[in-house]
């Protein structure tokens, strides 16, 4: 009997998972709100890091849902957190001993209510109730996909499952919505009983790109006027963040307002008629460029990095200006050397550097005391030409010994921009994007493979979308 014990604890342990972020202020609550912040970028991490795996245990399909995948990554739910002073901080966790089961108990709501919508959505002959209740069901739908992402990180398995697809119910509503022909008349009916202060308007986005189309950043801006808002996310109390699919000679947006933990406060949708953003430009141009970040990285072992604007943890879709001022800090859980990839297009024109840092190399270090804290890497940065849609990759590597054995790519100066453009290193030719953060990956994989030790070195990538106007 007690081997059988001491063999299901063992087994349980195995599985256990904890996530942590940590909160810096000077009150209570600027403590506990940049902790969650912190904690919702670190399972946003967890989940874009692995995300094919963690789609295949929480789907178990084709690829039809990758997209879905990183769209919800940067709004996945908290529940049942721990909170523990460290030292001047605030610690919070969610864990599989804490939080899973306040998961599985949701995931089990949540289909009943899905189940029943659906019955009712094809008894009821009312165009009004089918319509609401098709609402409600897309919200509850895509509320189940995020609390079973993040109990699959917390090691659940044999979760719950849906048989409708998302589509199913988009198409109910495509064609039960009304059509609207301005954006002041959308941003209207979106934001109707929305009272709440203190809100971040994120960029509504299309498809897995994190690139702000000109149309975004002027429906941000209607929107903003319906609403009490902040400038920073991370000074915000709630988020309200959206997605929108084109369709022909129409688009469908849909919003929701999110609290501190990332609950569902309130969503709407609504259809658009072309009229109303024919003039502006909404289809991402970088669509290519974001997938191949999101495919195959070079992550391994459990090396963890982080990088983002300060203030902006809970952003997936950043619109800055010119003149803008800001500041980029990163994470790590172990000592690491790294270096910055950067890649802009702008008017059609890409540009693939690395970028220079003080001590004129390209290389870095996070080590000592400095890790598994946000530190600045890069600060008091203005925001200037050329405008356009923007990353900033970090690539590191885990110290053998000490010391720093990181493979760089090859990048030659260009006597326009100044910046040191990646190129082939064998016929010297630029790369686009996709080539150069293929080369660079493969540069950390024959590493790999070379230096080859008992104690293997560790890789990791993080990125910040962003996209800048004049």
């Amino acid at each position: 009997m007690k081997k059988i014990v001491l063999s299901t604890l063992l087994a349980i342990s195995l599985q256990a998972v904890t996530i942590s972020g940590v909160g810096y202020g000077e009150n209570r609550d600027e403590l506990k709100k940049n902790a969650l912040a912190d904690l919702s970028q670190n399972i946003s991490s967890k989940v874009t890091s692995s995300f094919k795996s963690t789609l295949q245990e929480v789907d178990g399909k084709s690829s039809q849902n990758d997209e879905n995948v990183v769209e919800v990554s940067s709004s996945l739910p908290i529940k049942s957190a721990k909170f523990t002073k460290d030292g001047e901080n605030l610690k919070v966790s969610i864990s599989t001993k804490d939080s899973l089961l306040a998961y599985e108990d949701e995931l089990i709501r949540l289909k009943k209510e899905i189940i029943k919508s659906y019955k009712d959505i094809q008894k009821t002959k009312s165009d009004d109730i089918k319509y609401n209740l098709a609402n409600n069901m897309l919200k509850n739908m895509q509320e189940f996909n995020s609390n079973k992402i993040v109990a699959t990180l917390l090691g659940a398995k044999n979760l719950p499952s849906l048989n409708i697809e998302e589509t199913t119910i988009k198409q109910i509503l495509y064609k039960l919505e009304k059509k609207v022909n301005s954006l002041k008349v959308a941003s209207k009916i979106l934001t109707r009983g929305i009272d709440q202060e203190n809100i971040y308007v994120v960029p509504i986005k299309t498809d897995i790109s994190n690139e702000v189309t000109q149309f975004a950043k002027i429906f941000k801006r209607k929107l903003s006027q319906k609403l009490d808002v902040v400038d920073v996310p991370n000074e915000a109390d709630y988020i309200l963040r959206g997605s929108y699919d084109v369709l022909k000679g129409e688009m469908f947006v849909s919003i929701k307002l999110l609290d501190k933990n990332n609950k569902v406060i309130k969503s709407a949708n609504i259809m658009l008629d072309k009229k109303a953003y024919a003039k502006y430009k909404y289809i991402p141009k970088t669509k290519s460029i974001d997938e191949v970040l999101q495919g195959s990285n070079i992550s391994n072992g459990e090396l963890e990095v982080q990088i983002a604007f300060k203030g902006y943890k809970r952003a997936n879709a950043i619109d800055l200006n010119d003149g803008d001022i800001i500041d980029i800090y990163a994470k790590t859980n172990k000592d690491i050397c790294y270096f910055l990839e950067g890649i802009t297009v702008s008017k059609g024109k890409t540009s693939t550097y690395l970028i220079e840092r003080e001590n004129g190399t390209f290389k870095s270090f996070i080590e000592g005391d400095k890790v598994n804290r946000t530190i600045p890497i890069l600060e008091n940065i203005e925001v200037s030409k050329p405008f356009g849609d923007e990353k900033v990759i970090m690539f590191a590597q885990t110290l053998q010994n000490g010391k720093c054995h990181i493979p760089i790519p090859s990048c030659k100066t260009d006597k326009q921009t100044d910046l040191c453009l990646i190129i082939d290193a064998k016929t010297k030719k630029r790369l686009s994007p996709s080539k150069s953060i293929n080369t660079t990956r493969s540069l950390f994989s024959q590493h790999h493979k070379k230096n080859h030790t008992t104690k293997k070195v560790e890789n990791a990538e993080a990125t910040i979308h962003f996209t800048t106007f004049e």
